[in-house]
């Protein structure tokens, strides 16, 4: 008698914790692993939902022997970066012949590269951009800022026509329109100050030096105050911005505001810019939400084509947008934009492109990734309230938040 025997291989299998991104993201990645599984069909995607205390709940899996392959979040980004937890993913990336170069927004190498290594890849873009009011702009008389030249749109022009912009119709001395709204917290207000030449700390990722009384700080900061002290801006209320006309310009929007402020008897059109332009330069903060690979990763090379199929693809890419509305982060997609938006309605298309411009313009930054955002945050922004409200002058303000950031930061690099 003869025996045959057969040995079967077990698949490879690349496990992906993914983040609280919601439902329709883990759809994207649901068709994204057949479509992965059925090109390599010796592979196995295993997608597994953390929806809570995410960085803390894969540092304990990783920490008891669990398999963790790929990670999708900023903070866990951070805190993985910070540690020296990550894999390099630049061999991977020769290997398979991959041109971060061309595959890369700039804005995201000075957080995600460093010393040619490669410790993630964006996979969406968030770009925080300012929004105004057509429909109101053009009652006003006023030339929307989509049909300025670019070099108009700055801060004189704000300066010389939020006035025309301002509206008090009962004549009580409390405009019921303004021409601005502004940000109020921490790690929203950078704008301004990247747009008068500087930052807030010495470097975009693990910053060790707070700049908090450096001229740039001062200048952009003090442009948000001289909004207020001229009766031109107001702390900006997002959904009174679309429901009430509260400001005519937002200078804190996202890609999802029109859709999550469309609601019964919403008439206005709503339209994204670029920055204006400060002293130095234009420029907001973007994020890009990464995607990265632990060191303790048991399938380093697998999770990085993985990952590289996800973020680095125009098929994956325009499917992260067609399930969840989000800006996708490959700049050849995002250069083809237009050829993609057919399943949106005109608004939305229209949106996606104007927040498409603002996002990859050249002066454009990432957001600072500190482990102090939230000790910082969180007095910090009680204290800069208390400076739009007139209670603590400006350049108190700023010597006070210089030594106790700078503490802050100190206590990470403690041994």
């Amino acid at each position: 008698m003869m025996v045959s025997s057969v040995v079967w291989s077990a698949p490879i299998k690349v496990v992906h914790v993914m983040a609280n991104h919601g439902e329709p993201y883990l759809e994207f990645l649901k068709d994204r692993k057949a479509a992965f599984e059925a090109k390599y069909p010796d592979v196995e995607i295993e997608i597994f939902a953390q929806q809570v205390d995410y960085t803390t709940k894969v540092q304990l899996m990783i920490a008891g022997g669990s398999q963790v392959d790929v990670l999708d979040s900023t903070h866990s980004f951070m805190a993985f970066s910070f540690h020296d937890a990550l894999a390099d993913l630049m061999p991977y990336a020769r290997a398979n012949n991959i041109n971060i170069d061309r595959g890369m927004l700039a804005f995201a190498k000075p957080v995600l590269m460093k010393d040619n290594r490669l410790f993630g890849i964006p996979g969406q873009v968030y770009g925080v951009i300012p929004s105004y009011n057509r429909t109101y702009f053009e009652e006003m008389g006023v030339t929307p800022l989509r049909d300025l030249p670019e070099e108009e749109w700055t801060w004189d022009w704000l300066l010389k026509n939020g006035p025309r912009l301002t509206r008090d119709v009962d004549g009580d001395g409390i405009p019921e329109t303004y021409a601005v709204g502004f940000p109020t917290s921490f790690i929203s207000l950078s704008p301004a100050i990247n747009q008068a030449g500087g930052s807030m700390f010495d470097s975009y990722i693990h910053p060790r030096r707070a700049l908090m009384t450096s001229m740039p700080v001062r200048t952009g900061l003090g442009f948000y105050v001289s909004l207020k002290d001229r009766g031109i801006g107001v702390p900006q209320n997002t959904a009174a911005y679309y429901s009430r006309r509260y400001n005519a310009i937002a200078m804190h929007s996202a890609a999802p505001d029109p859709d999550t402020y469309r609601g019964p008897g919403i008439t206005d059109v709503f339209e994204a810019v670029i920055h204006p332009k400060g002293p130095v330069r234009r420029g907001g903060q973007t994020f890009f939400g990464p995607f990265h690979v632990p060191i303790d990763s048991k399938q380093p090379e697998w999770a990085f084509r993985w990952i590289a199929f996800l973020g680095l693809t125009e098929e994956s890419q325009v499917r992260m947008m067609e399930f969840t509305g989000r800006m996708p982060a490959h700049p050849p997609t995002l250069r083809r934009l237009e050829n993609y938006l057919a399943m949106f309605d005109e608004h939305k298309r229209n949106w996606l492109l104007q927040v498409r411009d603002a996002c990859i313009h050249a002066d454009s930054y990432p957001q600072t990734l500190t482990q102090a955002e939230g000790a910082i945050a969180r007095f910090f922004n009680p204290a800069w309230n208390d400076v739009v409200n007139g209670k603590t002058p400006l350049e108190s303000f700023l010597e006070t938040m210089q030594p106790l950031m700078q503490a802050e930061l100190d206590k990470l690099f403690m041994e």
